[in-house]
């Protein structure tokens, strides 16, 4: 296990390595003759584990005839590594150690590496619930948005604003973690809100396409430039706490504002003046014939 790269066998406790160097110096002095298993099992409990203060009887389960060991145990001490994301790489290694022992079940344990495996879905995990986040606000988008172009333009500006987040996240110092995972799926609205605004106000508007977006960053530019301020000032104390937590919130949050805000003003009225969506509308000719109509939905 020593290949890994991360255990200190000096501070680790190998009872077999212990018996052995036992077997070596007192086999002589005590006429210690091991020759088989059942030998092996007699000396080990009647000469080495004797006495019940010994550490090492934990280490070790026989049957109830104590003629076998069914279960024993070796405590490794970590080394080099003081993040979750060194952890994460010592355990994967140990496991990959433990899988390839196939003349013995292996098992590594720890109690943190609940911790560890949590870390270990936490990339698959983020990309289902931001997929499925993803879809719901593409229907909600279609309800809501009389326009299918707008509609989609709200989906891709919240993906690349996710991405963007993600993106920033480790040149901030923020890993990818349960703790992250949250707080974008909570973000997600702050995503989507400025875009959706920007999108409701630009279909409903009357005019050119350029007088649209010029419609729409006068009514709705200055409120998404001090709705997303407001909301980054009030964060901002939350980064000089000392918790992990609360500065990957902060971080996260501010992020999410800064990005929803540059797609919000920038992205989207781009997108709107090159494609140039329209209204959903259907023309509808009455019983009589006589009279058109174009209804919009």
């Amino acid at each position: 296990m020593n290949a890994t790269g991360r255990i200190a066998l000096e501070y680790s406790e190998n009872w077999l390595d212990d018996y052995t160097r036992y077997l070596n110096v007192y086999s002589d002095l005590y006429n210690l003759n091991v020759t088989d298993s059942q030998s092996f099992i007699d000396t080990l409990r009647g000469n080495f584990l004797n006495g019940s203060s010994s550490p090492i009887r934990e280490d070790i389960k026989f049957d109830e005839d104590f003629t076998e060991i069914i279960a024993s145990r070796f405590i490794l001490q970590s080394k080099n590594g003081s993040s979750t994301i060194d952890l994460t790489d010592l355990v994967v290694a140990l496991r990959e150690v433990a899988e390839n022992q196939t003349e013995f079940n292996v098992t590594v344990f720890n109690p943190f590496f609940a911790l560890t495996d949590a870390t270990l879905i936490t990339e698959s995990l983020t990309i289902q619930l931001m997929s499925t986040a993803a879809g719901i606000v593409m229907v909600v988008a279609i309800l809501f948005i009389p326009s299918l172009a707008c509609s989609f333009l709200v989906f891709v500006t919240m993906v690349t604003t996710e991405l963007g987040v993600l993106g920033f996240m480790n040149l901030w110092g923020a890993n990818l973690d349960m703790i992250t995972l949250i707080a974008l799926i909570m973000s997600i609205g702050f995503a989507v809100d400025f875009t959706v605004h920007v999108s409701y106000a630009y279909i409903t508007a009357e005019g050119s396409s350029e007088d649209r977006i010029r419609k729409t960053m006068y009514s709705l530019g200055l409120p998404i430039i001090q709705g997303g301020l407001s909301t980054i000032v009030g964060v901002l104390a939350v980064l000089f706490l000392p918790g992990y937590g609360y500065k990957v919130v902060a971080k996260i949050v501010i992020l999410v504002m800064g990005f929803a805000g540059f797609h919000g003003l920038l992205v989207l009225p781009i997108c709107f003046l090159i494609i140039k969506p329209e209204r959903f509308s259907c023309n509808s000719k009455s019983i009589s014939g006589k009279s058109k109509g174009s209804y919009e939905l």
